[in-house]
């Protein structure tokens, strides 16, 4: 696998233009020193944001997804170990979870309150309260997640309309069968009275 429509794999990562020299230093710790080497490459574990549980659900010890808005987000920073910590408040239908990460301020500027997203950690259990311990996270556009909300509110209107529709149809054959049976009634009810017919 040395090479791939005429592209060298092994040339090594610090000859490609664009990758910081920080970052060459972290792919070096992981061994990853060539084209070939990111190829082969894969991720430890594969997040699955599809399952999503309330937050009024998660107990301790879960590996769990949650979907909700960011409700308020805060930096703080620990002198004694030098490291930031941003702690998120995230807020869905059946209640609220703090989020906590180490070591990531860009995030700040990320999970802005209002922003919607999938979450997904472990749930930990901490002094006053359960909490996702540094989650990956997924970005929702509100707009497409508004534009289905308002889909599912045109498509219940629709639905209420043409029940309304089905039902003001039924009634008006209903009254229409009524009207023309009692026609019917009283035209042979006349014309036995007229021709002095015996009802048999």
């Amino acid at each position: 696998m040395a090479n791939i429509m005429g592209l060298n794999l092994q040339v090594p990562l610090s000859q490609i233009k664009g990758i910081p020299p920080r970052f060459l230093k972290r792919l070096e710790k992981l061994k990853i020193l060539t084209i070939e080497d990111i190829l082969w490459h894969f991720p430890s574990r594969y997040e699955d944001f599809s399952e999503i549980l309330p937050i009024s659900q998660l107990e301790p010890g879960q590996q769990t997804t949650v979907q909700g808005v960011v409700r308020d987000v805060k930096l703080k920073r620990s002198f004694r170990r030098r490291f930031v910590i941003v702690e998120a408040r995230i807020a869905d239908n059946s209640g609220e979870i703090k989020a906590v990460w180490f070591n990531q301020p860009y995030l700040l500027n990320t999970l802005r309150p209002g922003r919607m997203a999938n979450f997904s950690g472990k749930v930990s259990l901490g002094e006053k309260e359960i909490y996702l311990s540094h989650p990956a996270y997924e970005l929702i556009d509100r707009r497409l997640t508004q534009m289905g909300t308002q889909m599912d509110a045109d498509v219940g209107a629709d639905e209420t309309q043409i029940n309304a529709d089905v039902n003001a149809y039924d009634t008006q054959n209903a009254d229409e069968n009524q009207r023309e049976s009692a026609y019917k009634s009283a035209l042979i009810s006349e014309t036995r009275h007229t021709a002095r017919l015996v009802p048999i």
